[in-house]
């Protein structure tokens, strides 16, 4: 096969964001300073080292910003999706009808580990599990149950499944 130059280049430059950010839900009619502080609490308890830390450490610091958001706010949760990726009813019905909803929210250089997702999704699983409330990924958008939520973070060696991390 002959290589045409006239569509080939030697290098592909691709635009990267000096930012990415995460944004996680949890249905929840707490404000944002009640939020912070319970999810704070609960962190230690509810996520493992090395995550649970350092999502702990830049909740501290303001580097995670939580705050209430009704649900007006946002677009509609494509259900149809959420049965397709193999949410349960019950996960689905919970975040359609919740009338208000704590959003986790951070940014981070590009990089590797991706901090912003891991430390955004730590804490809103973590207050999530002490609520027995679902998570929403809104990037996807997919609702999460909890614990599955916890699971999937990296590990002490900040090793993960690909498509944990992927999806």
């Amino acid at each position: 096969m002959r290589e045409n130059p006239s569509y080939m280049a030697e290098d592909l430059i691709l635009p990267v964001p000096e930012t990415l950010s995460a944004v996680y839900l949890v249905p929840s009619a707490l404000d944002g300073i009640a939020a912070r502080k319970r999810t704070d609490t609960v962190l230690p308890e509810q996520v493992p080292d090395p995550v649970g830390t350092v999502a702990r450490k830049m909740l501290a610091v303001g580097a995670v910003d939580v705050s209430a958001l009704p649900s007006s706010a946002m677009p509609p949760l494509p259900a149809g999706l959420q049965e397709h990726l193999g949410v349960t009813p019950e996960l689905i019905r919970t975040v359609t009808a919740a009338d208000s909803f704590v959003a986790f929210s951070a940014a981070w250089p590009p990089g590797w580990p991706p901090v912003h997702e891991s430390v955004a999704r730590a804490c809103a699983a973590a207050l999530a599990a002490d609520l027995a409330a679902p998570v929403v990924d809104t990037f996807v958008p997919k609702v999460l149950d909890p614990r599955q939520a916890i699971t999937t973070l990296p590990g002490a060696d900040y090793q993960l499944k690909l498509t944990d991390w992927v999806l």
